[in-house]
């Protein structure tokens, strides 16, 4: 298929995942030939109790781990939604459960995405099923482990006059399956904008792509302003993108570059690390 223009672009993922969705319910999702089952390592225990001499006992919470990362593997949000409400009539800690059980998931996703083994219609059905056990598990979370349980607050975009938003996306899905809060202004959000929500939200990073060489100055803006503004020193600042270097950012005065979803989450964290010392 020759896909125009990233409005073409845009229609055939989606087309894509809603084909995914389907074929997954009616045989079983093997639609693609990538190896996901290699990653189950023969851990992924059926939805029922098993049996001790006659007696039904509950999962252990390393079984409910591998059933929750399993789950997202297997991008199924049924499963993942069960698997969260287990976890919670076990008793197992919900910080634990996202974190080594359904971080643990997108992680092996992730990977998969960047080897070329899975492609960006099974990395949104595998979030959907992340974040759909987030939403149990974070309901059971009382205010303030819920405030913990973020590792940094990220303001996500793609700046002005660039209307690409794919990567992006991906970014999206791969720093909340890490743990951090994100602010998502979709794309061609505008440079002040991004500066008063990056304020009205009291964000730690400020986080923007930019997909072509002519809309690369909005990066420059956004540090130019906060400079201005003399609250530089309150946000960091990480940019990536196609046209986008390491040397680029340097230039600018941005704090972090990062090349693919993966690196942003390993630059965010050495970020947040800077940050709270």
């Amino acid at each position: 298929m020759h896909l125009k223009n990233d409005g073409d672009i845009i229609q055939n993922i989606e087309y894509q995942v809603n084909t995914y969705r389907y074929n997954k319910k009616t045989v079983g999702g093997v639609i693609c030939s990538w190896k996901l089952q290699q990653t189950q390592n023969g851990i992924y225990l059926l939805d029922k109790y098993k049996t001790n001499g006659g007696e039904f006992y509950s999962m252990s919470q390393s079984e409910i781990l591998a059933k929750l990362k399993n789950a997202v593997e297997e991008m199924d949000s049924e499963l993942a939604e069960a698997a969260a409400k287990e976890a919670i009539a076990a008793g197992v800690d919900p910080l634990v459960a996202i974190n080594d059980g359904l971080a643990a998931g997108m992680q092996t996703m992730s990977d998969l995405f960047d080897e070329g083994e899975a492609f960006v219609p099974q990395l949104v059905v595998a979030a959907e099923a992340f974040e759909a056990a987030v939403a149990i598990l974070k309901d059971a979370m009382p205010q303030d482990q819920r405030d913990k349980s973020s590792k940094g607050k990220i303001l996500l975009y793609t700046v002005q006059g660039d209307i690409h938003d794919i990567g992006k996306n991906i970014v999206k899905t791969m720093l909340s399956a890490s743990g951090f809060e994100v602010f998502d202004l979709g794309r061609d959000a505008a440079t002040l904008e991004v500066i008063s929500k990056a304020k009205e939200h009291n964000v730690d990073i400020i986080a923007g792509a930019a997909l072509m060489t002519t809309t690369m100055p909005g990066q420059r803006d956004v540090v130019s302003i906060l400079k201005e503004e003399g609250i530089r020193d309150q946000f960091k600042c990480m940019f990536g993108g196609a046209p986008v270097s390491p040397e680029w950012v340097e230039k600018i005065g941005g704090d972090a570059y990062a090349e693919t979803a993966s690196e942003a989450v390993e630059k965010a964290k050495a970020l947040m690390a800077e940050i709270r010392g």
